[in-house]
């Protein structure tokens, strides 16, 4: 016959337990919230937008309701993701921030963590006292006509701030979602960084391997860059990349290149 689990016995079961199971077991009993919060979690991804926060393949939204806790729905045979959507008392905005605590309030181990460039525009702030380890960090693109590209660099710059106040341990990988390419202690700490469009300043970063994509730089860019590269001779297995669907771009790149008594080029199509 089974037996409910001794209260010694809860740290190490909720341990190992999924990330999004635990949080929504710990928000409808308060009793086990501290022990929750003592115990260090593992959690393969996290998704912060916008609506809410999507744990691996559990996805937590905020919104007024008149009744009801909480309301779950399951998504179809192909996508096993669920939705919870929790039913709020106070402003959505607090309730976000709370949702927001309930996850990264606690000592935390992120193997992927996703961040919509919509989300940093909430009222949502990280804990003054947090610290977790991150491996790999992506911020979803961001487009908007009405953004110069000054805003986006000093939006890039308070970001790294935030980001680098709440890091236990240097990144593996980070990708801006953004053209800004920024010498910064996260970027340069970063094993890999991924920039979009643009590779102004990429030889002022300190990552090992530093990829554009989409690239609508200058076709003399490159040719500036391997300049600067002979001039400060970085460290062995350093790697710079730029990748686009632009052919007549990267013909020009490669004539350019090839023009050099000292370089040598190698031309590859990805189909």
């Amino acid at each position: 016959m089974s037996r409910p689990l001794n209260y010694d016995m809860w740290p190490p079961v909720m341990q190992y337990m999924d990330l999004g199971n635990r949080t929504l077991l710990s928000l409808k009993y308060p009793k086990i919230r501290l022990t929750d919060k003592r115990c260090p979690a593992r959690v393969e991804r996290i998704h912060v937008t916008e609506m809410g926060v999507k744990v691996n393949d559990t996805k937590f939204i905020v919104k007024k309701y008149e009744s009801g806790e909480y309301m779950e729905t399951s998504g179809s045979d192909s996508d096993p993701s669920r939705t919870i959507i929790l039913k709020t008392e106070v402003p959505v905005s607090q309730a976000k921030q709370q949702l927001f605590l309930a996850f990264f309030h606690r000592k935390l181990d992120i193997n992927t963590l996703i961040l919509d460039r919509e989300f940093r525009r909430e009222d949502v702030s990280w804990p003054s006292d947090l610290k977790i380890k991150i491996r790999n960090l992506w911020v979803s693109p961001y487009q908007s006509h009405f953004e110069t590209y000054a805003n986006t660099v000093l939006e890039t710059r308070d970001f790294l701030n935030e980001i680098n106040g709440i890091l236990s341990h240097p990144l593996e990988s980070m990708d801006l979602g953004t053209c800004v390419l920024m010498s910064h202690s996260v970027t340069n700490s970063a094993k890999t960084l991924l920039v979009h469009k643009y590779a102004h300043g990429i030889e002022e970063c300190g990552s090992h391997r530093i990829h554009v994509q989409n690239t609508r730089t200058h076709f003399l860019e490159p040719v500036r860059i391997v300049e600067k590269w002979q001039l400060t001779k970085p460290e062995v297995g350093r790697h710079f990349s730029l990748a686009t669907d632009n052919l007549s771009w990267a013909q020009w790149v490669f004539r350019t290149i090839e023009m050099r008594p000292d370089c040598s080029c190698y031309f590859c199509t990805i189909h």
